[in-house]
C-alpha cells in the first residue's frame, strides 16, 4: 500500500513537470510572437510525446491477492510547438500603364539676328610685275624746232690808242637859231581814291559815303591821317618835286580854313618803320556852299629822294590842332593827284 502511494506521488511530479515544462515552452513562444510581430498562419498543432507509462505495481506477496492494477499515468499535453515561420511575401502587383505623352509645347519665337561682323580689309596683293613688252617701234622724226634765241653779245674789244690829233680845220658857217620849244606840260603820275587808302593803326580818317561817292572824313579836333600807295612812272621828272593836289569838300561847314598836310616816303628802307619825310602843308578856305569840291595844291620838295620807278607812301593829314584851322566840322577827301612840279 505504501509503495503504491510513493508510484502515485512520482508519476504525478512527472506529470506535474511535463505541465510545466509546456507552460514555458507556450510562454516562450508568445514572447517570440511579440518579438517577431504580426504571426503568420498559426502553425499546425504540436503533439506531444506521450507520458512515460507508470511503473508496474510490486508484485504482492505471493498468495495474496492481487494487487490492484496501477492507475494509468497521465502523461501532461506536449508544449505548442513554435510559431510558423512568417509567410512568404505576396507577389508584386502588376504595374500599372504608362500614361500618355502630354502634347508638344509650342516653339519659341526666333531671336534677331545679329550684326554682321565687319572683319578688317585683307592687305591687297601684289601681283609680280608683267614682262617687258616689246619695244616700239622708231617714231617719226619729229618737226625742226624753232632757232634758239641770240646768245648775248660778246664783250666789246678793248679801246684802241688815242691817235694824234689832227689838225684843226676851219670855222664853219654859223647856222641859223631854232625856233622856241613848247612850254613844259604837267603830267599826272598816281590819281588816289579813299577805297585805296591804307590807313595808321591809330589817328586814321574814317570811311564814309557822300551821295554814294566814297569820302575820308577828318575829324575837326583830332589831327587825322591817310595813307596811300604807289609807283612812280617811269618817265617822271621829279627835279623840282611834286604837286600834290587834294579834292575835298566840308561835311556841313560852308565857312572857315582847313590846314592839310602831305609828306612822302620812299620804299628802298624798312616798311617796318615808317620814314615819311618833311611835310608840306597848305591852308584852304572852304566853298561858301557845302558839298562843292575844293581843290587844293600843295608843291612838295622834299620827296626823300624818291626816283622814278620807286614804290612811294604819301601821307595826307588835316592839322585840326593848328590854330589856321578853323572850319567846323569834318572835311570830307575826295581824290588826291600826283603830278609833276614843273
Amino acid at each position: 500500500m505504501g509503495n503504491s502511494c510513493n508510484e502515485t506521488i512520482i508519476v504525478a511530479s512527472y506529470a506535474k513537470s511535463a505541465k510545466e515544462s509546456a507552460i514555458s515552452a507556450s510562454h516562450s513562444a508568445c514572447l517570440a510572437q511579440q518579438a517577431i510581430g504580426a504571426s503568420g498562419a498559426t502553425g499546425a498543432t504540436g503533439v506531444g510525446a506521450t507520458g512515460a507509462t507508470g511503473l508496474t505495481g510490486a508484485t504482492g506477496p505471493s498468495g495474496g491477492p492481487t494487487g490492484a492494477t496501477g492507475a494509468t499515468g497521465v502523461g501532461a499535453t506536449g508544449a505548442t510547438g513554435l510559431a510558423g515561420i512568417n509567410g512568404t511575401t505576396g507577389a508584386t502587383g502588376i504595374r500599372g500603364s504608362t500614361g500618355s505623352t502630354g502634347a508638344t509645347g509650342q516653339q519659341g519665337a526666333t531671336g534677331e539676328q545679329g550684326s554682321t561682323g565687319i572683319g578688317a580689309t585683307g592687305a591687297t596683293g601684289i601681283g609680280a610685275t608683267g614682262p617687258i613688252g616689246p619695244q616700239g617701234s622708231t617714231g617719226m622724226v619729229g618737226p625742226r624746232g624753232a632757232t634758239g634765241l641770240t646768245g648775248p653779245s660778246g664783250a666789246g674789244g678793248g679801246v684802241g690808242s688815242t691817235g694824234a690829233t689832227g689838225s684843226q680845220g676851219a670855222t664853219g658857217i654859223q647856222g641859223s637859231t631854232g625856233s622856241t620849244g613848247p612850254s613844259g606840260i604837267q603830267t599826272t603820275y598816281a590819281t588816289l581814291t579813299p577805297r585805296e587808302n591804307q590807313p595808321p593803326a591809330t589817328a586814321f580818317a574814317t570811311l564814309d559815303t557822300r551821295n554814294s561817292i566814297a569820302v575820308l572824313d577828318f575829324d575837326d579836333t583830332t589831327i587825322e591821317n591817310a595813307i596811300f600807295l604807289d609807283i612812280i612812272p617811269q618817265f617822271a621828272i621829279l627835279t623840282s618835286g611834286l604837286k600834290i593836289r587834294i579834292i575835298w569838300t566840308a561835311t556841313t561847314a560852308t565857312s572857315g580854313d582847313c590846314v592839310w598836310q602831305a609828306a612822302l616816303e620812299r620804299m628802298t628802307t624798312d616798311i617796318d618803320v615808317d620814314s615819311f619825310d618833311t611835310a608840306a602843308s597848305a591852308t584852304a578856305t572852304t566853298n561858301a556852299t557845302s558839298g562843292v569840291p575844293n581843290y587844293t595844291e600843295i608843291t612838295l620838295t622834299t620827296i626823300d629822294s624818291v626816283a622814278a620807278g620807286n614804290g612811294f607812301r604819301l601821307k595826307i593829314t588835316r592839322n585840326a590842332t593848328s590854330a589856321s584851322d578853323t572850319m567846323t566840322g569834318d572835311a570830307e577827301l575826295i581824290a588826291v593827284e600826283v603830278r609833276s612840279a614843273a
